[in-house]
């Protein structure tokens, strides 16, 4: 008993250490075995997939590019178009008349041209194309120009040159059809049929790409209706650059030593009235007087025979209007005084009206 005792207890000594030594010995590499590292195909399929990210990186890294370059062309095309419109819209504002001629009344030599007529024709400003187009240095397939006046530093027209800018304005225009115009009377026919005040204007801008991109806004003119009438009487107009010496009233040009500074207009119309239960022809006989910019000082007297009607160049609230120099009194008939400036100065008698671009005052 004794003797079987202490073999069981060296049993219980011998099994952990056998059981130790076996971990440890499973643990280190066998005598005459290498290790193993990734095979071939491990590598290849390894490779692929590296290349199948590599791509897909790539096309959003490219197609993000590609987001930013449009994004960047639409909003310069956008801003080049809303600053060329904005220039067209004030332009067009402060104008007498519009037209689309089918070729170009003036020495510009564009073709679809837009022409835009200030107050008493004392400028004109044509858009359209040239026939060289695109010019060189710019992206095209078609370029918008500019010719007439430019503009001075406070951004105001300088006609005082009296010379005409030719210059592009607006780039990458398409080939077949660059823009459309279309312009509206504005119901004007008891005034004038040739009168035209608004206009509505398509840019068919293109992309890199190809992509056309419309633009499309209107514009009107602002200008007094009974002020553009005044130009378009007479056929043309011709006594906008030639004046007779003398209206057939000979005070209603007195005053004035230049008589394009003070140029006078007669039209005579005849209409029927009922007077005493009888048709009677009445005539209405006025006298336009139209005062050109920064004329100086002028004396303007008109006749108690017509109805006299002077056109100041500049918007009412440019001007102090009273009865004379020295008074604030209010103006009448008999006596009336404005002032703009110091360049403008106009002495009155014998006036009905004075008709300003926005507006018209009875006296």
């Amino acid at each position: 008993m004794k003797i079987h005792r202490r073999n069981h207890r060296h049993s219980r000594l011998i099994l952990p250490s056998l059981v130790m030594r076996e971990l440890l010995q499973s643990t280190r590499p066998r005598s005459g075995v290498k290790d193993q590292g990734l095979s071939l195909i491990e590598l290849l399929v390894a490779l692929i997939i590296s290349l199948v990210l590599i791509h897909a990186m790539a096309h959003i890294m490219v197609s993000e590019v590609q987001l930013t370059q449009s994004f960047e062309e639409h909003s310069n095309i956008k801003d080049s178009t809303i600053r060329v419109a904005a220039m067209m819209q004030k332009e067009i504002s402060y104008a007498s008349d519009l037209s689309v001629p089918a070729s170009d009344p003036t020495s510009c030599g564009l073709n679809d041209p837009l022409v835009i007529t200030g107050p008493r024709k004392m400028w004109t400003i044509v858009y359209g194309f040239a026939a060289q187009n695109p010019p060189s240095g710019w992206v095209g397939p078609m370029t918008l120009y500019r010719c007439g006046p430019a503009y001075d530093t406070n951004g105001n027209l300088n006609t005082a040159s009296g010379q005409s800018v030719k210059s592009v304005v607006l780039d990458k225009l398409a080939k077949a059809s660059p823009w459309d115009t279309v312009i509206n009377s504005g119901d004007l026919a008891n005034l004038s049929n040739s009168l035209s005040r608004g206009i509505k204007v398509q840019f068919n801008m293109t992309s890199l790409r190809g992509e056309l991109k419309p633009y499309v806004f209107g514009a009107r003119s602002a200008i007094n209706p009974l002020y553009a009438f005044g130009d378009q009487v007479a056929n043309g107009s011709t006594y906008l650059t030639t004046a007779p010496s003398a209206c057939d009233d000979g005070s209603a040009t007195s005053g004035s030593t230049n008589i394009l500074n003070n140029i006078c207009y007669q039209t005579v119309t005849n209409h029927q009235i009922i007077y005493n239960n009888t048709n009677q022809s009445e005539i209405d006989k006025r006298q336009h007087f139209y005062i050109a910019p920064n004329p100086g000082t002028l004396t303007v007297v008109g006749s108690p025979l017509f109805e006299d009607i002077v056109y100041l160049p500049n918007l009412q609230i440019a001007y102090t209007i009273q009865s004379t120099a020295s008074s604030s009194a209010q103006c009448t008939r008999a006596s009336c005084y404005v002032m703009s400036g110091i360049n403008e100065k106009v002495y009155m008698q014998n006036i009905n009206y004075l008709v300003f671009p926005d507006a018209q005052i009875g006296i």
